[in-house]
């Protein structure tokens, strides 16, 4: 039974290879032409070997073929991959740049964000010709804030490379954007850049932004606003910019946060209701052809109204195949179209594989499509409405096993009544977005409009206030949970042997599952026991700001200037990732200011001491201050206003190294730097080269 449904999935048999190879070329092993050589000798023979394999060789030994072309898929895969992994750009020395604005504009508080797609730059007064894109932020003033999709400009401003700012287990920006062929940004000053013309991009998606302009505008035009704007805003367009911290953080920790992520939901969704507002159209195969074209054609116009996001654009795929699939005459496994959507998502573009929102769609449909009908059927519910709430229950169940485990290891946390957030959010989820269509349909009579608007925005509010009272609900939220990767992995091979169960029943396969679910929690094990006996001084990387940590037998105190002490977001994202990962359970944030020395002014340092490591650090000026004995330290750290005289500090500290602390000006970077090269100085700068991490043994 088992061979039989594997074989029901050809496109299975493509993909795993073709996925093997993007993951060996992430490797870095073989460069892309070796790769792509390799590919083209494999499917060479193939081609030749096929007609032989017919006429000559036994039927049995079919297998030569499919490995011939299994072998071919995973070099041709390891090929188009390494490709984008080598390829970065050409502009470390460019003097000017053209491109064209690839992404809807985003204000920031300070700047305006957007993407350019370089297709030309300056570099020793040649113009030359290029096809990567770079992040660009501009002085934010009434000419950037104009700024739409399609728009020719010209910068001149410094390009940087991108890089991380090194912290201890931190999101690897620089690993992100490079995937969408991103390698370098630039801060352009008004003036510094011109706009030299309009309409220079996609017709296409030019007039998918426009229709979501405009569908914004009718949403504040209509009397929305506040919160319930912003969340109509994510639901229905996928436009997050208006979002609150409070409103994500409530939807994340009630496991709602999908619902605000236009996916594969909102697709299935809109598939759901037009399956059944179409029913009269499946009395014959001609009808029920034109009704699953109307129903794709419809599931393209969300997308395209969406501004053809990668997230919607992938489950629009996924669903027409599907749709298609039921329509043929052989009648394919549905997973055998999902497999078909998957091969030409990472054949056009292999980076996906790596994209958090593509792993989860596939899984979650996968789950959702294997699991629920057994769960559901677990239980036989004569009422109506307690069947439909028992079959939305088990749809989250399903979501929930394909999803879980990829979840905790990417974001770290596990929402407790997600299934309880669920029997609301997808039922208010499909009526906000159907309120979204008739609001929109009815934004040209304006007193209907402004009535639809207002139910719209009375259960939005409804919505947001059920969702805030799940999130403050004790427990609402497990955080800091630590899955490693090869966890992760054998999670989902037990999974795999779970699915394998079901179908042989082969006993064998429950002790093996049990061992593998021995092995995750003992490789746990042994991660937390390294964890805590880690003892560790950390000097976080954040531009312009003073902040350091001990660590010490599962405790840290983090300490930070007055500028980040009150910004929990930004002290979050500095040390969430590394609390979870080394098994912190306490945290204290301290404010350097209230433990600054204020009786010497003469000598603004802290000492700080972990077993026998001694830092000592400098906020201010040292230059009065007179010792007849030099201090021992092994690191001396200069943070914020700290004498730049290299001989004072000399004179009065005796250390190892120097550090060069993030919130010290750019200015006085270089010259501590020119100082410590010419003193034979040992010296590290933070901004350059990362956040300095000492392990004490």
């Amino acid at each position: 039974m088992l061979v039989n449904e594997f074989w029901k999935i050809p496109f299975l048999r493509f993909i795993l290879p073709f996925i093997s190879g993007i993951l060996f070329a992430s490797a870095d092993i073989i460069g892309a032409s070796v790769s792509f050589i390799i590919a083209a000798l494999f499917a060479g023979v193939s081609f030749v070997y096929r007609p032989f394999l017919n006429h000559e060789l036994s039927y049995h030994k079919r297998w030569i073929f499919g490995l011939l072309i299994s072998i071919a898929l995973f070099f041709g895969g390891a090929a188009i991959a390494s490709y984008q992994f080598m390829y970065s750009g050409n502009m470390p020395e460019a003097t000017k740049v053209i491109g064209i604005v690839s992404e809807l504009v985003k204000e920031t508080a300070k700047s305006v964000k957007l993407e350019l797609k370089v297709v030309e730059y300056q570099k020793n007064d040649v113009w030359q010709p290029e096809q990567s894109k770079i992040l660009v932020y501009l002085e934010k003033d009434s000419l950037s804030k104009s700024l739409l999709y399609g728009d020719l400009i010209l910068l001149s401003g410094e390009i940087r490379e991108i890089k991380n700012s090194g912290n201890p287990d931190e999101f690897d920006y620089k690993s992100y954007l490079a995937r969408k062929k991103i390698h370098f940004q630039t801060f352009e000053k008004s003036g510094q850049w011109i706009k030299l013309a309009s309409n220079q991009g996609s017709y296409v998606y030019a007039l998918a932004y426009k229709l979501r302009k405009k569908a914004l505008s009718v949403y504040q035009s209509t009397g929305i606003s506040g919160d319930e704007f912003a969340i109509l805003a994510a639901l229905t367009l996928g436009v997050k910019d208006y979002l609150s911290d409070e409103i994500v953080e409530a939807y994340s920790d009630s496991g709602a946060m999908h619902v605000l992520a236009v996916s594969g939901l909102h697709v299935g969704i809109i598939m759901l209701v037009l399956n059944q507002l179409l029913f009269f159209m499946r009395k014959n195969k001609f009808l029920r052809v034109l009704q699953s074209i109307l129903i794709i054609l419809s599931l393209w116009t969300f997308a395209f109204i969406t501004g053809l996001s990668p997230s919607v654009t992938r489950a629009s795929l996924m669903m027409s195949f599907i749709i298609l699939g039921k329509i043929s005459r052989k009648k394919p496994s549905t997973y055998n179209s999902i497999a078909a959507s998957a091969f030409i998502i990472l054949l056009i573009n292999p980076m996906a594989l790596f994209n958090v929102g593509f792993q989860l769609s596939y899984l979650a449909v996968i789950a959702i499509i294997f699991f629920q009908p057994r769960i559901y059927r677990l239980l036989d519910i004569k009422n109506k409405w307690m069947d439909w709430v028992w079959k939305l229950t088990t749809v989250s169940i399903a979501a929930q096993i394909g999803t879980s485990a990829i979840s905790i290891y990417y974001f770290h946390q596990f929402p407790l009544y997600a299934l309880l957030t669920n029997l609301i959010a997808i039922p208010a989820a499909f009526v906000i977005m159907y309120g979204a269509i008739v609001l929109l349909i009815s934004g040209y009579y304006l007193p209907l409009a402004k009535g639809v608007a207002a139910v719209l925005s009375f259960i939005i509010k409804m919505f947001n206030q059920s969702t805030s009272f799940i999130e403050s609900i004790p427990g609402a939220s497990i955080e800091f949970i630590s899955l490693g990767r090869t966890e992760l992995f054998l999670v989902y091979f037990s999974l795999t042997l779970f699915i394998i169960y079901l179908f042989l029943k082969k006993k064998q396969l429950v002790f093996v599952i049990c061992i593998l679910g021995i092995m995750v929690f003992a490789l746990r094990d042994f991660r937390y026991l390294a964890a805590r006996n880690n003892k560790s001084l950390i000097v976080f990387n954040s531009a312009n700001k003073s902040v350091f940590a001990t660590v010490s037998n599962g405790r840290m105190n983090l300490y930070a200037d007055a500028k980040l002490y009150k910004d929990k977001k930004a002290i979050n994202y500095l040390s969430a990732n590394f609390r979870t990962k080394s098994f912190i359970q306490e945290m204290n944030v301290i404010d350097l200011d209230s433990v600054n020395p204020s009786v010497n002014k003469d000598f603004p340092v802290n000492f700080v001491q972990i077993d026998s490591l001694k830092v000592a650090f400098i906020f201010g000026k040292i230059s009065n201050y007179v010792s007849d004995y030099k201090l021992h330290v092994d690191y001396l750290v200069l943070a914020n206003k700290a004498s730049l005289n290299i001989d004072v500090l000399q004179s009065l500290f005796h250390f190892k190294k120097l550090i060069i602390d993030s919130s010290v000006a750019r200015w006085k970077q270089d010259v501590l730097t020119k100082d410590c090269e010419t003193a034979n100085i040992s010296f590290y700068n933070i901004s350059e080269e990362g956040a300095f991490v000492h392990n004490i043994k």
